[in-house]
């Protein structure tokens, strides 16, 4: 055989010789791993991903009639990684971006036949077409079982978006909060819109309106949401929620609240009773308060009073000055050792009792006929004669008077 008679596939001529050898490739090249130049961890939305799988020898790639792919198992939706490089090596490198709503714990194919033609081809050098079956997912030799690779989408945290302003005591903030549901990566997780996010505050505050708001395209905004405690007083309010069962890495941000509208009154300062018909040994001060119990300067409310029994005198009205109402001539006249509350009143707000309070025996003030004569007889005494006694204000018995009585008659 002359030299050069016949030529290999690289063109390569024979040499010269008196018999020709001619050996014949027809074994199809295989899949011998599946790995990532990924580093292992936990990918978010928008992460890239390189995959490479390695044949048993070089091939060839075509991609005319469409790109080969691999089948990834990612959730709800299987996601397919495109072939990217490697024609002509026996490595060829596929790729494949996080999309929303992908999960792995273990990111793998989906089957061993998850390595697609689609189209194009994968040959060796004497034109084999290869054998696409892959390890069974998670066996040696595997996606899953050569990479620690985590795909998560889905929610991991709440985070603070926009703060609460304009923060009075009872009433819903100016500018309602609003949280974010997001992703390992800090991606805003738009396609939860059922996430509901619960708010709570720190203590020695509470929370008026509605506590709760659900996601809509993974962003949560509040209504009506609002604050109740010490004016001035920062407080922290805390965001919530759980997805899966499993509870969201919290949010928070800080509220400091000023004093609200009046609601209620409360006595400063408690009446002490005197003697039936004095004035009050102790005059009672009110204050016009808020929902959190913050004194509302800017209050100038009249406050009435009234008894649950006996008879009140004096000046029963007065206007706070300040949020703060003091009475200086109240009287009181009651029966003795007895036990009475005054209550304080002012429009639509919560009104407030006293304390107890009681009087003693006052001075003298009026007679009162007990007993009546009877038993009349021209010239005779009465056979029942008349009892009086001397009582104070409060219709109690003046026990230490020794008060001359004169009886006279009319008519």
């Amino acid at each position: 055989m002359a030299a050069n008679a016949f030529t290999d596939a690289a063109g390569n001529g024979n040499t010269a010789s008196s018999a020709l050898t001619v050996a014949y490739d027809t074994q199809a090249p295989t899949v011998s791993n599946v790995t990532s130049s990924t580093a292992n961890g936990t990918l978010a939305l928008n992460d890239p991903v390189s995959i490479q799988v390695v044949f048993s020898e070089p091939v060839t790639v075509t991609t005319t009639g469409g790109t080969p792919t691999l089948t990834l198992e990612t959730g709800s939706t299987d996601r397919t990684a495109s072939y990217l490089s490697g024609t002509g090596t026996d490595t060829l490198t596929f790729t494949y971006t996080v999309q929303a709503g992908d999960a792995a714990t273990d990111l793998d194919y989906t089957s061993t036949s998850a390595l697609a033609l689609n189209g194009g081809t994968i040959t060796d050098t004497a034109g084999n077409s290869a054998t696409l079956t892959l390890a069974s997912p998670g066996a040696s030799g595997s996606l899953g079982a050569n990479k620690a690779i985590v795909v998560a989408t889905s929610p991991t945290k709440v985070v603070s978006v926009r703060n609460p302003s304009g923060a009075v005591v009872g009433a819903a903030f100016s500018t309602q909060p609003q949280v974010s549901v997001q992703d390992v990566g800090s991606n805003v997780v738009t396609s939860d819109s059922a996430t509901v996010v619960t708010a709570s505050v720190s203590t020695g505050a509470s929370l008026v309106g509605s506590t709760t708001a659900t996601v809509s395209s993974g962003v949560a905004t509040f209504s009506n949401l609002g604050i109740v405690g010490t004016a001035g007083q920062a407080y922290t309010i805390t965001y919530s929620a759980s997805f899966g069962g499993v509870a969201l890495t919290v949010a928070q941000q800080t509220v400091t609240p000023t004093v609200g509208a009046a609601t209620q009154l409360t006595v400063q300062r408690q009446p002490v009773g005197s003697s039936a018909g004095a004035a009050l040994a102790t005059q009672p001060i009110v204050r016009v308060l808020d929902a959190g119990n913050n004194l509302v300067e800017s209050s100038s409310a009249a406050i009435s009073v009234s008894p649950s029994g006996g008879a009140l005198g004096g000046t029963t009205t007065v206007n706070a000055v300040n949020g703060v109402a003091t009475f200086t001539d109240l009287t009181f006249a009651g029966t003795a050792s007895s036990n009475y509350t005054l209550t304080f009143t002012s429009g639509s707000l919560t009104q407030a009792s006293s304390s107890n309070v009681s009087v003693t025996v006052g001075t003298a003030t009026k007679l009162v006929l007990t007993t009546s004569a009877a038993s009349a007889v021209y010239g005779q005494a009465f056979a029942t004669q008349p009892v009086v006694s001397v009582q104070d204000a409060g219709s109690n018995v003046v026990t230490t008077s020794s008060a001359t009585v004169t009886a006279s008659l009319t008519g």
